[in-house]
């Protein structure tokens, strides 16, 4: 009778016995564990609040919310005139196998006579759908609306030399510009581009889009002697995954 009295009494005593005794060995095996940071160290309210929970590991979504992407381009034009440049895109995704993609992308026709340069501006925005984002290798498929801007300009390097002469005589009001000796053909209108292409993934940060082919149709009458209607792009690039480690 005495003896379980005794017992009962030790147990709920405070001190070094009873209640606190068992509450320290609890801490020691958790901290142990690596369930929990020192028990007995320095602690702020919040972590003296939290000293016997368990520290839960934050936990990432499978597939980025936010992909950002720089890329080489090379466009062929069905009448045969080529342009390479690159361009920069983004894309958010609002589904599991579906993006909404917005990029902006230029390049530099080549093989124009001497004195003469065209380029190709492009913008647009649309829907990409990736029906396997979580594999290594991600397939895609995308259609993008937008405009395209094509500007062609032919310069006249005699008339050039002979105002910057003038100029330099004083007998020109102004230092020449650009405008005075050449002249620019530019049109804009709409644009639409279609397509696919695979990813491989190197971890959860990056990607390297191996392939994106697409088809271009652009509103546009000829600039000069660009016709940019039908074209097919070729593009690679690496991508960045954010928010998924």
């Amino acid at each position: 009778m005495y003896s379980k009295q005794a017992e009962s009494d030790r147990a709920n005593r405070p001190g070094l016995f009873g209640k606190n005794h068992a509450l320290r060995k609890e801490l020691v095996s958790e901290y142990k564990k690596g369930l929990i940071s020192a028990p007995f160290g320095p602690h702020t309210p919040d972590e003296k609040a939290l000293m016997n929970q368990s520290v839960e590991a934050v936990v990432h979504p499978d597939v980025a919310p936010i992909e950002l992407q720089a890329y080489a381009i090379y466009e062929g034009f069905l009448n045969g005139h080529n342009c390479f440049g690159g361009g920069g895109q983004g894309a958010a995704r609002i589904a599991f196998t579906w993006q909404i993609v917005s990029e902006v992308n230029g390049c530099m026709i080549v093989n124009t006579p001497t004195n003469e340069s065209a380029d190709s501006v492009t913008f647009s925005v649309g829907p990409r759908w990736t029906p396997r984002p979580t594999h290594r290798f991600s397939p895609f498929l995308q259609i993008l609306f937008g405009g395209r801007r094509l500007t062609y300009e032919i310069q006249n390097p005699e008339l050039r030399d002979l105002l910057k002469k003038e100029w330099n005589e004083g007998t020109l009001p102004h230092d020449p510009k650009r405008s005075d000796y050449q002249v620019q053909y530019q049109a804009l209108g709409f644009d639409l581009t279609m397509g696919g292409g695979i990813d491989a993934a190197f971890g959860r940060a990056f990607a390297w889009r191996v392939l994106d082919l697409n088809y271009s149709h652009s509103w546009l009458p000829d600039v000069h002697s660009i016709n940019s209607s039908n074209g097919v792009q070729l593009r690679t690039g690496v991508v960045l995954r954010i928010g998924n480690w």
